[in-house]
């Protein structure tokens, strides 16, 4: 079995050619002089996320919030 078959995602969206990128004027293969085609290769691997969804929790905000809240929009009022 091959890299192919155990991924199942779309290989052509991995590589990406740039045509008549700059290049050096002395690289004898490029052709027109200074123009080269660049190519990107995605070699990432997509992984699982590190915690399980199942174990998600909304987290409650402290009870004294309020007040740190109260204090901020009067900093702001005096800056004003």
């Amino acid at each position: 079995m091959n890299c192919q078959e155990k991924d199942s995602r779309n290989t052509r969206e991995d590589k990406i050619l740039i045509p008549n990128a700059p290049g050096s004027t002395l690289d004898p293969a490029s052709y027109p002089r200074g123009l080269v085609t660049r190519m990107i290769i995605d070699a990432s691997k997509p992984l699982p996320p590190d915690i399980s969804l199942q174990d998600l929790s909304l987290v409650s905000p402290p009870e004294e919030g309020n007040q740190w809240i109260e204090q901020l929009n009067l900093r702001m009022k005096w800056g004003k």
